[in-house]
């Protein structure tokens, strides 16, 4: 895994991020994880532009290592007017890069294996149609659980049907399946399951990317961020957009975050999240026990709304008391840090989560150099701190031809 920081005023911004690569899965056998720290996954976007970019998860999109889908990128293309031209060329360009040379994957190929899923699943039901329907939300209650972007742009549930009526394979293969199953009738519905276990499997595995410093026209330091999640039938899926285009400072840790969350707010999103919906849940239980037993003039569901909407008045006081104790201050100092001094800063909250996976027992998913780089609109990209594979002195002939 991997842990990064972007850090913004209004005079530039830093980026920093680990070298910790995580195998799992390798060997005949399925070997433990096993970590390397010598990754780069902090790269400029431009050899001239004042832009940088950071990725994180997936080291490849359909096989094809995102390294060099992005320095393929800067040796084509740059000077753009805004950096959201730059994202916006850099998603056209995976699409068709990774088409040409990336590993195909169609919607066919996981007809085979959802068919067994299916299979497994109705063995001894009565009612399949309305298994199909539990199956579908078990799986969309899956995305909620594991935070997974729900819907993201590429394929849709017409799309595969489209692709179902067109394709021979599938006539062929759910024909066996009809001989072998008491097939569901509405064949709408096994589609949204279909739809439902692409997604799912799509997005177990996806790479993070956010591009961050200046187009030509822009004064100051924005961030654009993205998950791509593959190329399917030679569209790319992708989602989770988030722009941070604003003018005032901002810390956004990517990855894995927990203690630069806690640095900021005094408590990761993870806990927070995990307090919420254990005291949301009893306290609906505390609702369900009192209530029927108050004698008040009252009807029960004006009760439960009172007492709901003063939980929610809690909270939000909570919420406001994190913010004004912790990380408005913070965000104040934060504006008038020098370029240098959020470099620091930067280096020092990846040194954070690092240090808390060195002394739990915890895998260490996040380790080794830390590349920082700092980017302002006149001074460009320039690194503070950056590993190499090679001996600098050594290889004088890499950079002299770096802006040939």
């Amino acid at each position: 895994m991997t842990t990064e920081v972007i850090i913004k005023n209004k005079s530039g911004m830093v980026l920093a991020a680990d070298s910790a690569v995580t195998l799992t899965g390798i060997g005949a056998y399925g070997q433990r994880p096993k970590v390397y720290n010598s990754a780069n996954k902090l790269f400029t976007l431009s050899k001239t532009e004042p832009v940088g970019v950071l990725f994180y998860n997936s080291a490849t999109v359909n096989g094809v290592p995102i390294e060099l889908i992005i320095k393929e990128f800067r040796e084509r293309y740059g000077g753009y007017k805004t950096l959201k031209r730059y994202q916006q060329h850099m998603i056209k360009f995976i699409e068709k890069f990774v088409c040409s040379y990336g590993k195909q994957i169609l919607l066919s190929d996981f007809f085979s294996s959802f068919l067994m899923y299916v299979s497994n699943c109705i063995v001894n039901s009565k009612n399949i149609d309305s298994l199909i329907d539990e199956k579908i939300k078990e799986l969309q209650d899956k995305q909620k659980e594991y935070a997974y972007c729900i819907k993201f742009s590429g394929i849709s549930v017409e799309d595969i049907k489209q692709d179902f009526e067109t394709n021979l394979f599938y006539t062929r293969e759910f024909s066996k399946f009809k001989e072998v199953t008491n097939y569901p009738k509405d064949i709408n519905s096994l589609l949204n399951l279909y739809y439902e276990y692409i997604i799912n499997f799509m997005n177990q595995t996806y790479t993070g990317i956010a591009i961050c410093g200046y187009g030509k026209n822009d004064f100051f330091p924005k961030v654009y961020q993205f998950k791509i999640y593959g190329v399917l039938n030679k569209h790319l899926l992708t989602g989770d957009f988030c722009a941070h285009e604003k003018q005032d400072a901002e810390i956004i840790p990517l990855a894995q975050k927990q203690m630069i969350e806690t640095f900021i707010s005094g408590v990761s999103s993870k806990l927070y999240n995990t307090l919420r919906s254990f005291y949301e849940q009893n306290f609906d239980a505390l609702i369900k026990a009192i209530v029927p037993s108050l004698k008040i003039e009252a009807s029960p569901s004006e009760i439960t709304s009172r007492l709901k909407n003063k939980f929610i008045e809690s909270r939000n006081y909570f919420e406001q008391i994190v913010l004004s104790t912790e990380v408005t201050p913070l965000i104040r100092t934060l504006e008038y840090l020098s370029r240098e001094e959020m470099a620091e800063l930067a280096e020092n909250l990846i040194n954070i989560q690092v240090l808390k996976y060195k002394v739990t027992p915890e895998l260490e998913t996040v380790g080794g150099p830390i590349d920082v780089a700092i980017i302002s609109k006149h001074d460009g990209f320039v690194w503070k701190k950056r590993k190499l594979y090679f001996p600098k002195d050594l290889n004088f002939q890499f950079f002299e031809n770096y802006f040939k």
